[in-house]
């Protein structure tokens, strides 16, 4: 996802800097550092803005120069068919799943003008009734308000969303089925002292104005919770203690001012961890 430019800017910096060295590095690749780059050719290339198909493709790490000195190495092993006590069906199941979704990243499946029409599998289509939301919740987490304290329940299911606003859809739909009292929490917006200076900066830019609006990687201005409730967090608070973006947790206890939760991914599984609510709305979303 990263331009050309970037590695070859990088190549350059590392043969300036290395060459104090031994001059000779000022012509290695690297500064004759062995670099590792990781990435996946399936996902979205480089932006270019204003680009054309070409500018974008040209744009690419391996339309480098630096492509010639790269080795390339390939996953060939499913490591979900490593996990201990699973059955030869349940093997089966996952290989012909992870062949599929393969065949379809290499386009071998389908027929059509461009885009491929591809047929999935009955088994993967959940059937849809009056209510979708709830054929969704109820397909992924069965039996819901027995289960929903369950760490190792949460752990293994998750539901994806195309945009944040089904996100917030469905969150707000799972929340108001379980059991509890709901606890809401506010951001404190207000306009940057700097712009204080501005004539009519208050009537531009109105309290409510701020509050509607929604930047990705931050939480809303309103965020419902109740105990029980998975959350996950949006920033690194304490790496040391498992902490870090994108860490999942379960909550234990609301207060006015503190969310305790209880970490339910990576090293620190189990542990029980309080965040105090920030003025600036930084807080487990």
């Amino acid at each position: 996802m990263a331009n050309r430019n970037c590695f070859e800017a990088f190549n350059r910096s590392l043969q300036d800097i290395l060459q104090i060295e031994d001059p000779r590095n000022l012509e290695k690749t690297f500064g004759g550092k062995i670099v590792v780059l990781g990435g996946d050719f399936w996902q979205k290339l480089p932006i270019v803005k204003k680009g054309r198909r070409e500018d974008i493709v040209q744009s690419t790490i391996c339309q480098s120069h630096l492509w010639n000195y790269c080795h390339v190495f390939k996953l060939q092993q499913n490591v979900r068919l490593m996990q201990n006590n699973m059955s030869e069906i349940q093997e089966s199941s996952i290989q012909d799943f992870s062949e599929w979704i393969l065949k379809i990243g290499n386009g071998d499946l389908g027929e059509g003008d461009g885009d491929n029409n591809i047929t999935i599998p009955h088994d993967l289509i959940i059937q849809p009734t009056l209510n979708p939301l709830e054929d969704i919740i109820n397909s992924t987490y069965p039996d819901l308000d027995a289960q929903y304290m369950d760490a190792s329940y949460i752990q293994e299911r998750a539901i994806l969303g195309p945009t944040n606003e089904v996100v917030e859809e469905l969150n707000d739909y799972i929340i108001s089925s379980i059991n509890g009292v709901e606890h809401e929490y506010l951001s404190s917006d207000s306009i940057c002292k700097a712009s204080l200076n501005v004539a009519d900066q208050d009537i531009l830019y109105l309290i409510e104005f701020l509050n509607s609006l929604r930047f990705p990687g931050l939480p809303n201005h309103k965020l419902t919770l109740k105990v029980g409730v998975p959350i996950m967090l949006l920033r690194n608070l304490n790496q040391n203690e498992g902490l870090c973006n994108g860490t999942r947790l379960i909550i234990t206890k609301l207060a006015t001012w503190v969310i305790e939760a209880k970490n339910i991914t990576g090293t620190n599984i189990g542990t029980c961890k309080g965040q105090k609510l920030k003025d600036d709305g930084v807080q487990f979303s």
